[in-house]
Order: structure tokens, then sequence, then C-alpha cells
């Protein structure tokens, strides 16, 4: 194309600072054409696709947003959930060594407790302030599909602590215990 140049361009990211990016066959794909594998072919050359197995394109791209987002919520609002996601890494961690369910226990009793100030339900409504400080820039339907499929993540992965933690209460085997804490981090992944 004669009006696209490889040389790199300076162009402003969300914190306002200038990066230095190429520019690809990828810049005018939609996000939601590249889920729907219209621009798929840019990303991966036929041949490739053709002779390994690589999942679908929607499969790929699950955790990525199904609509257009036009700004992001600031930082104060993403660091409570990461360090969700850092408690998440660790329990999935911990769980790993039973010598360490007691402390983990006790961990999430406070985590629970609380009534309705616990810090589950802390997460959960820090989670539902991020989802709707996002600003879209699409269809009301995708919008609300979005939205819907953030917070039913962010949900899962908080059902699936709970898991851990009545697990742990009742003595229940290893196995099961480990798998709560796999999906609470596949399920917070998607966030």
């Amino acid at each position: 194309d004669a009006f696209r140049s490889s040389a790199p361009q300076k162009r402003m990211n969300s914190l306002s600072r200038p990066t230095r990016t190429r520019t690809t066959e990828l810049d005018g794909i939609s996000r939601r054409d590249l889920l729907t594998g219209i621009g798929w072919s840019a990303l991966i050359p036929v041949t490739i696709v053709a002779s390994t197995n690589l999942p679908s394109p929607v499969l790929a791209a699950t955790p990525a947003s199904t609509a257009r987002v036009e700004t992001w919520p600031g930082l104060e609002y993403l660091e409570p959930l990461y360090e969700l996601q850092l408690s998440v890494n660790a329990l999935e961690s911990g769980v790993q060594d039973e010598t360490k369910w007691p402390m983990m226990q006790q961990r999430l009793d406070k985590f629970f407790g609380g009534g309705i100030f616990s810090e589950r339900n802390y997460y959960s409504g820090l989670g539902v302030q991020y989802i709707t400080q996002i600003k879209y820039d699409d269809l009301k339907e995708y919008v609300q599909s979005d939205q819907k499929q953030r917070f039913q993540s962010i949900e899962n992965s908080l059902n699936s602590v709970e898991g851990i933690y009545k697990g742990l209460k009742k003595g229940e085997d290893k196995s099961a215990v480990v798998s709560c804490a796999a999906d609470a981090k596949a399920s917070l992944y998607i966030f």
C-alpha cells in the first residue's frame, strides 16, 4: 500500500506518553473482524494454519473484549483487581501444599467474613465499578454482551475462591480444591 509505511510512527497510548509503533497489516482490521475470522488470515498465513492444529480464532481470543472500547478505566480501578489476581495466583500455588491449608483457611475466613462488608463483596463491587467505567464505541448489544461476560467472569472467579474456602473447611480431597483454584485463575484471566 502506497500510503502505509513500515517506518516507525509516534502514537499516544492511553497514558498519554508517546510510543513508537510500526504500521502493520492488522491496522485496518477491527477486533470484531479478527474474532469472527475475517482478519484471521492476515494474522497467520494460510500455509501455517493448514499445517498446524491452531484453535479457532474465537477460542484463541476468548479473553479479549467483543466490543470496541473507546477508553479504559484509570489505574485506580485496575490496581485492586490486579491484587486480587496476585492473591488468586498465590492460592493456586498454595493449595498444592496441604501443610499450608490451615493458614489459607484462616485468611479465607477473613476474606469471606464480615457479612455484607466482606472482601468478597468488595471485589465483586469493584468489578462492577470497573465494568461500568469502561467507555465503549460500539453497538448496545455488543456492549451489553461484553459487560455481561466480564461480570460473569469476576463472579465465577470469586465463586471458585469460595469453593476453595468451603473445600478447606470440609476437608475435601486435594484434587477438588486444586480444581477450584485453577477455575478461579482461569475466570479472572477472562475478566
